[in-house]
C-alpha cells in the first residue's frame, strides 16, 4: 500500500521516493526520472516498544552526480502495521556554533571521553567546577521549542567526518553520541575503514545523524539530517570534515551572486563572468597599470560572495620583480633579485565573509631598460584547506602592466 510519494526537481532530474505500509513494516522505493534505484544509506530507526521512527533518506551515485532522496520521519506501529508522516520540530540553525548551557546530564545516558561539566558528577568533589550551569561550545546549535519545553542539538565536526553530538531538553543532557572514534591510526583508517567505503561507495559518503528521545512519556525526534564526508586522508586531517547538507542554505552576500565565489567590486557587472550582481561585484578578471616603483594604491579588495560553513583559506601569489603587495605595499622594500614569485595565503573564517580584504598593490622597479613588463596577480582557494562549497571558485586574477623607468628607483 503506497502511502506518499516525495518528488524533487534537482537540476531536471525528477527525483521521487515512494513509501508504503505493509505485513513487513515500512518500506521505500527510491526513483530517479521514473526509474527505480538502489539506496547507497538508508536513516536510522529507533526501536521503542511497537512504535519505530524512522527518516527515509537516501544517497544515491548516478554516473558521478550524488543524488540526495528524502522521504521525511515516520512512525511504524508494528502491532496495527501501519505507518504515517511524524513531522520534526522546525529547528533555527546555527551554522557557525554556539554554545549550551547545561544545568544537569543524565548520566546512564551518556558516553565520555573526557570529563565533561564535572560539576554534574554524582560523587563530584568541591572544586570541580560550577555545580548549577556547564557552558559547552559546538561547532554547529540547532534549537526549537517543542510542546513549551526547549531542545538543542550541539555538533562538532571530528577529524574523520561527525564528532560528537550532544542532545540537550531544558538544559539536561538526555543523551549523546560519538561517531567515527579516533582509535585508528591515520594507516589504519585508511586501510580498514576509507579504502572499504570508497570501494563502495565512491569518493563522497552520507551519514544520517539523528535521534529519537523519550522523556516523561513524551518522544522527542532530534534531527541533523544529512552529513556529507570526503574519503580521503587529507580532508579527514583537516578535523572538520564534514558538511551539513540538510541545515539552512547560506547566505548569499549580494542579490544576484553566485554562491561559493571569489569576488571584487569592479563597477562594472560583466554578465559572463561568475558571482556577478548588481553592484557590480564580479570574479571577471581585470587590469591595472603602475609606473616602476609606484606610490600605495589599494589595488586588491576581494570578498567572498556567500557565507561557508567552515573557513576558506586563499592563496595570493605574484612577481615581487615587478609588483610589490602587502598590508603597507609601496616604496622600495628591497626583495631578493632572485625570487620571482611570492605567496600571501589568509584564512577568512565564516564570520568574516562579508568584509573586504584589502592589500596594497604598488610596481617595483628594476633599474634595467627592458620595456613594460605584464605580470599577473592571482588568488586561489587552497581547496584541500576550504570549505567544499567553495572548492569549484574561480582564480581572481589581476593582470599588471609595469611601465618601464629604467632611470627610477630600484626596488626588487
Amino acid at each position: 500500500m503506497e502511502v506518499a510519494t516525495f518528488s524533487r526537481d534537482a537540476g531536471g532530474t525528477t527525483l521521487e521516493t515512494v513509501v508504503s505500509c505493509g505485513p513487513d513494516g515500512l518500506s521505500a522505493e527510491h526513483r530517479i526520472d521514473g526509474e527505480p534505484v538502489e539506496p547507497e544509506t538508508a536513516g536510522l530507526t529507533f526501536p521503542w516498544a511497537f512504535e519505530i521512527y524512522h527518516r527515509v533518506v537516501a544517497a544515491v551515485a548516478v554516473d558521478g552526480v550524488d543524488y540526495l532522496f528524502d522521504g521525511g520521519w515516520w512512525i511504524e506501529d508494528r502491532e496495527s502495521d501501519s505507518c504515517a508522516p511524524h513531522e520534526p520540530p522546525v529547528w533555527e540553525d546555527f551554522a557557525d556554533g554556539g554554545q549550551i548551557v547545561v544545568t544537569e546530564i543524565l548520566w546512564e545516558k551518556a558516553d565520555f571521553r573526557d570529563i565533561a561539566c564535572p560539576g554534574f558528577l554524582p560523587d563530584a568533589e568541591e572544586g570541580w567546577g560550577d555545580p548549577d550551569t556547564c557552558i559547552l561550545d559546538f561547532n554547529h546549535v540547532r534549537r526549537a521549542t517543542v510542546d513549551g519545553q526547549l531542545l538543542e542539538i550541539g555538533f562538532d565536526c571530528g577529524p574523520f567526518g561527525v564528532g560528537e553530538v550532544w542532545w540537550v531538553v531544558d538544559g539536561t543532557m538526555v543523551s549523546n553520541r560519538y561517531y567515527h572514534p579516533p582509535e585508528f591510526t591515520e594507516d589504519e583508517y585508511e586501510q580498514f575503514i576509507l579504502e572499504p567505503m570508497r570501494a563502495r561507495y565512491g569518493d563522497t559518503v552520507y551519514d544520517y545523524v539523528a535521534q529519537v528521545q523519550w522523556l516523561d512519556s513524551e518522544v522527542y525526534v532530534f534531527d541533523i539530517g544529512r552529513v556529507r564526508i570526503d574519503l580521503n586522508i587529507e580532508a579527514a586531517l583537516k578535523s572538520d570534515n564534514c558538511a551539513l547538507v540538510d541545515w539552512s542554505r547560506p547566505e548569499v552576500a549580494f542579490e544576484g551572486a553566485t554562491p561559493g565565489h571569489l569576488i571584487w567590486q569592479t563597477g562594472l557587472g560583466d554578465l559572463e563572468c561568475p558571482g556577478d550582481g548588481p553592484g557590480g561585484y564580479s570574479s571577471c578578471g581585470k587590469d591595472v597599470t603602475y609606473g616602476e616603483a609606484s606610490g600605495t594604491d589599494l589595488g586588491l579588495r576581494f570578498r567572498l560572495s556567500s557565507k561557508p560553513a567552515t573557513a576558506v583559506v586563499v592563496d595570493i601569489t605574484w612577481d615581487p620583480t615587478e609588483v610589490h603587495i602587502g598590508p603597507a605595499a609601496g616604496g622600495c622594500a628591497m626583495v631578493d633579485q632572485s625570487v620571482t614569485s611570492k605567496t600571501l595565503r589568509t584564512t577568512i573564517e565564516p564570520v568574516d565573509w562579508r568584509r573586504m580584504h584589502e592589500y596594497a598593490t604598488a610596481g617595483a622597479g628594476d633599474g634595467i631598460a627592458d620595456g613594460d613588463q605584464v605580470t599577473e596577480i592571482r588568488v586561489t582557494v587552497v581547496d584541500e584547506l576550504s570549505d567544499s562549497a567553495y572548492h569549484d571558485a574561480e582564480d581572481l586574477v589581476v593582470q599588471v602592466t609595469t611601465r618601464d623607468d629604467p632611470d627610477g628607483a630600484i626596488c626588487h
